[in-house]
C-alpha cells in the first residue's frame, strides 16, 4: 500500500490510469500551499446531481481497474489486478474530496490483497480519530479546513509480509455492508425518462445510495444521461441518444466500503419529427409553428423570384445529427444538412405553376419524419392568358348546402395581365358563374393572381359576391386540350383559401395544386389559353 502511495505522488513513476502530465495531490513537500486532501464522509455534500463524492469516488475506482468507461486501455492492465484474490486500491483515498470522482485522472488504482485493504483501511481511520481531522463541509470558512498530506518513507521493512493485525484494544467491526440491487435491465426511448428501480438495504442503518452512468460503446460520442433523483433507489434516467448504458446503484452505510449493482439501459432512436402546418381555419399561423415556417400557404411568387424553405423539426434525441431533404415539384430535389433544427433552403422557379414543397427530415440512426408539405403559388405576367365561356352539368354533391342539387352551371372567365404589368394582380378580365335552379351566383369583385402553365392548364384566384352579398372566395381551374373547368367557392370567414368549409366544389374529392385539380369536361362551349 505504501508503495502504490509512492508511486502515485511520484510523476515519474507509472500508475495508472494513464495520464499525460499527471499530478496527484496529497504529497507532503514541506508546503502548506501545496494540494493536499480533505476528509469526507458518504453523506456530506454531493455534486450537484444528488451522488456523493464518495459514491462518485469508488465508481471511478472501480471502472479504472476494470477498465470500464471512460478509461479503457488507459486502465489498469489486467496483470496488475486479480480480482477475487486482489481488491481495487486507490490514492486519493475513496473518503476524500480530491478522490478519483473528481474526475481529472489525477489518481492512481492498483491491486492489493483483501487483508492488505483493510489494514490500511484501519491505519487510516486510526489517524482520522486520533488526528481529529474534521470532515471537509460546504460552507465552512477555508481556513477552518482541516487539510492533510501524506508522507511515504524508505524505512527497511521488517514487518513481514501481511503480518499487519487487528489492535485487541479496538473493537471489532462487527457491521455488515448494505446489500444493493440495480434492477432489471430496462428499455425506453431517447429523450423520455425511463424508470430504474433499484433497492438498497443495510441491517444496521438505512444506507445512502446513489446512481451513476457509463456509455457504451455503441453510443455516439457527445450522448449524456440525467437523472430524475440520483440519490434515491427508484429514480429515472433520460439520455440524449439511443445506445446501450451500464447504470450502478452504490450504497454506503459510513462504516463498510460502498457497495455496487448494475444494470443496462437500452435506449431507443426515436425519429425526428417534422409537423403539417396547421388549418388557418382553427389557429393562428406563425413563424413559429412547427412544421414548414417558410413560404406560408398559397403564397405567391413571380418567376425568378427566389423562394425560401425554412422547416422546423423536434427531436427527443439532443445529440442526433439530421439531414434534411427538399422536392420543390419541378424536377428538382436536394439533401443537405440541418442547422441545428432547422432545415433551410432557397430555390428559384423559372415556369409559372402551382408547386407543393415537401421536406423531409433522416437522423443519423435512420429515423425518418413524416414529410410535410406546403404548396406556392408561381405567376408570370408574360406567360399568357384565357377566355372561356360554356356551361357543364354540376354533380350532386357539388353544391354544399344542398348536395342533391345537379344542373347546368355557366361559367365565363378571361382574366389577363396588362402590357406593363409585373402582377401579381391582374388588370383586365373577370369571372363569373351561375348554376342553374340553385342559390348560386357567382361575380368577382377582385382577381388575385394568375396562373398560366407552358402546358397549357390556367388557375385564377379571387373575391366576390354570391347572390349579391359580399365575402366570399373563389379559385378557378382550366385546361385547353380538353376543354374542361373546376370552380371552388368558399366563405373567406374559414379562411383566404379553400380548407375544409367550403360553398361549392364540382370536383370535390381533387387537390389543390393546379397538377392534380382535374378540371371536369364542359358539356358545351370552349376554353382557350393564349400564349
Amino acid at each position: 500500500m505504501a508503495r502504490h502511495i509512492q508511486c502515485a505522488l511520484d510523476p515519474g513513476c507509472t500508475s495508472w490510469p494513464l495520464k499525460e502530465g499527471k499530478q496527484v495531490p496529497g504529497k507532503f513537500v514541506d508546503n502548506r500551499d501545496a494540494p493536499g486532501l480533505h476528509r469526507i464522509t458518504e453523506n456530506v455534500p454531493s455534486y450537484p446531481d444528488g451522488v456523493t463524492y464518495y459514491s462518485r469516488n469508488s465508481y471511478q475506482k472501480d471502472q479504472a481497474c476494470q477498465r470500464g468507461f471512460p478509461y479503457y486501455e488507459l486502465g489498469l492492465p489486467a496483470d496488475k489486478y486479480n480480482p477475487p484474490d486482489q481488491q481495487c486500491d486507490e490514492f486519493p483515498f475513496a473518503s476524500t474530496r480530491e478522490g478519483a470522482g473528481v474526475g481529472d485522472w489525477n489518481f492512481s488504482v492498483l491491486g492489493v490483497t483483501a487483508k492488505v485493504n483493510g489494514c490500511a483501511g484501519r491505519e487510516l481511520q486510526r489517524y482520522y480519530k486520533n488526528d481529529r481531522i474534521l470532515v471537509w463541509q460546504t460552507g465552512i470558512p477555508t481556513d477552518a479546513e482541516d487539510e492533510f498530506f501524506v508522507h511515504i518513507t524508505d524505512a527497511p521493512d521488517t514487518s513481514g509480509p501481511e503480518t499487519c493485525e487487528e489492535d485487541p484494544n479496538e473493537n471489532p467491526v462487527t457491521d455488515q455492508p448494505p446489500t444493493v440491487d440495480a434492477g432489471q435491465d430496462v428499455t425506453g426511448d431517447e429523450g423520455s425518462v425511463i424508470t430504474l428501480s433499484g433497492s438498497a438495504s443495510d441491517a444496521e442503518s438505512t444506507p445512502d445510495t446513489g446512481w451513476t452512468y457509463a456509455p457504451g460503446p455503441d453510443t455516439d460520442p457527445g450522448a449524456s444521461c440525467s437523472f430524475t433523483a440520483a440519490g434515491s433507489t427508484t429514480t429515472g434516467i433520460t439520455c440524449t441518444d439511443d445506445g446501450t448504458y451500464r447504470v450502478t446503484l452504490s450504497a454506503y452505510d459510513g462504516v463498510n466500503g460502498a457497495v455496487s449493482d448494475s444494470a443496462t439501459v437500452t435506449v431507443n432512436n426515436v425519429a425526428p419529427g417534422v409537423a403539417e402546418r396547421p388549418s388557418r381555419a382553427t389557429v393562428t399561423v406563425t413563424a413559429t409553428t412547427p412544421g414548414i415556417a417558410t413560404p406560408t400557404p398559397w403564397q405567391v411568387f413571380r418567376v425568378e423570384e427566389p423562394v425560401k424553405l425554412t422547416a422546423n423539426f423536434t427531436d427527443p434525441g439532443l445529440n442526433d445529427t439530421h439531414v434534411c431533404s427538399a422536392n420543390w415539384d419541378d424536377g428538382a430535389s436536394q439533401t443537405f444538412t440541418s442547422r441545428g433544427r432547422q432545415c433551410v433552403r432557397e430555390h428559384t422557379y423559372t415556369q409559372p405553376g402551382m408547386y407543393t414543397i415537401s421536406t423531409g427530415v433522416t437522423d443519423d440512426d435512420d429515423g425518418v419524419a413524416d414529410a410535410a408539405s406546403v404548396m406556392v403559388i408561381v405567376y408570370d405576367p408574360q406567360g399568357g392568358f384565357a377566355t372561356q365561356g360554356g356551361f357543364l352539368n354540376s354533380p350532386a354533391g357539388a353544391l354544399i348546402d344542398d348536395p342533391a342539387a345537379t344542373g347546368k352551371l355557366t361559367v365565363e372567365l378571361n382574366p389577363k395581365y396588362l402590357p406593363g404589368e409585373t402582377g401579381p394582380v391582374p388588370g383586365g378580365g373577370k369571372v363569373a358563374a351561375s348554376l342553374q335552379g340553385a342559390a348560386l351566383d357567382l361575380d368577382s369583385t377582385a382577381l388575385e393572381w394568375l396562373v398560366v402553365t407552358v402546358d397549357q392548364k390556367v388557375a385564377v384566384k379571387g373575391t366576390g359576391t354570391v347572390n349579391g352579398v359580399p365575402g366570399y372566395g373563389f379559385v378557378a381551374y382550366g385546361t385547353d386540350t380538353p376543354d374542361a373547368v373546376r370552380l371552388v367557392v368558399w366563405p373567406l370567414s374559414a379562411g383566404q383559401y379553400p380548407q375544409e368549409t367550403l360553398l361549392y366544389d364540382n370536383r370535390g374529392k381533387a387537390g389543390y395544386d393546379l397538377d392534380v385539380s382535374d378540371p371536369q369536361p364542359l358539356d358545351g362551349g370552349s376554353l382557350q389559353v393564349h400564349q
